[in-house]
């Protein structure tokens, strides 16, 4: 079940890489007093305020719509037209965007970030030398009994929990170190990740928030936030497409066991399994610690290297995780195209 949750991770991380974000053009109009700062609204043509929420057309661009007062669907496609809520008044939040625009002119490196990445095991594969070779209890597929997978399996059916995980990706000379986290409490969610995200090859970290029934992608170092329409977050957070990513990782999984070892690092002992993809293509090495818990997989193909080293996994979710900061912007009705 951590392999599966892992190939999740991936497929979010992957996801961060379509981040842009527009420029304010016009000002922004005014908006009712009970609107909530994740609020957008547009207007109808009788000139009633109406909130609204992103989506996608079929060409992929976004569009905003609302439902007026006799149940009749309204869509605005003109930005401009879009009434954006923050904390702010308007004139404040055109004042903090051009205070962000600037500091951003003036020191582009403002919004990348370096994380500490600690790999317990180090972050090249173990060598060959460490390895001694021993005899494990095998299933009726032939491969090794790890009784903790059902305790994995439990805990990310449950209702709240943790997930943290150290990355090293090497895939030719390009080598790249970033965490990835996953965190759930209730029906609250948030995937967090650090990475490469705008081409630069510099680390940007972001988060995908989901909370009461929406989508939020988060830019700390920015210090903004956007909503994400409405069929592009139903699509990540749907229970269709996690089913379709496990049933992947459990293809993926679908490899050759070939021996187990004995491994002693940094005074500790743990137990190696190594499998070989069908092809042979692939060779990928699961660590497991002295109580069985699965710590580090290594992806060994030609010369790409991934390594999944987990730091956290707890069945609890700190609950000020799902709170956007109370500083941060919202510019969904700026953003740019997904």
């Amino acid at each position: 079940m951590i392999k599966k949750a892992l190939a999740i991770l991936s497929v979010f991380s992957l996801a961060f890489s379509f981040v842009a974000c527009g420029k304010l053009e016009k000002d922004q109009k005014e908006v009712p007093d009970y609107a909530k700062e994740t609020d957008i609204f547009i207007t109808d043509k009788a000139g009633n305020t109406l909130p609204a929420v992103t989506k996608l057309d079929d060409a992929g661009n976004i569009f905003y719509e609302a439902t007026d007062t006799d149940g009749n669907k309204v869509t605005e496609k003109d930005v401009s037209n879009v009434i954006g809520v923050t904390k702010y008044s308007q004139e404040e939040l055109k004042e903090k965007l051009e205070e962000l625009s600037k500091e951003y002119e003036s020191n582009p490196d403002a919004i990348y970030e370096k994380e500490d990445v600690d790999f317990v095991l180090g972050d090249k594969v173990v060598p060959d030398n460490k390895l001694v070779k021993t005899e494990v209890s095998l299933d009726e597929n032939g491969k090794p009994i790890r009784p903790n997978a059902k305790q994995y399996e439990e805990m990310f059916k449950g209702d709240s929990f943790s997930f943290k995980v150290n990355v090293k990706s090497v895939m030719g000379s390009e080598e790249i170190e970033t965490p990835l986290a996953w965190y759930k409490n209730g029906n609250n969610m948030l995937v967090e990740a650090t990475g490469p995200f705008d081409g630069s090859g510099n680390l940007i970290k972001a988060g995908f928030l989901y909370k009461d029934n929406k989508c939020y992608m988060i830019m700390p170092s920015m210090k903004v936030y956007y909503e994400i329409p409405e069929e592009m977050a139903e699509q990540m957070f749907s229970p269709e497409m996690f089913d379709g990513m496990i049933d992947s990782a459990e293809a993926e999984g679908d490899s050759v066991y070939q021996a187990s070892y004995n491994v002693n690092l940094n005074g500790a002992t743990y137990v190696c399994d190594v499998f070989n993809s069908k092809d042979g293509k692939t060779t990928t090495k699961n660590y497991y610690d002295s109580k069985g818990s699965l710590v580090r997989v290594e992806m060994i193909s030609g010369e790409d290297l991934t390594i999944w080293e987990i730091s956290e996994l707890s069945d609890k979710a700190d609950p000020s995780l799902f709170t956007i900061p109370s500083k941060f912007i919202n510019i969904t009705a700026f953003a740019g195209d997904y």
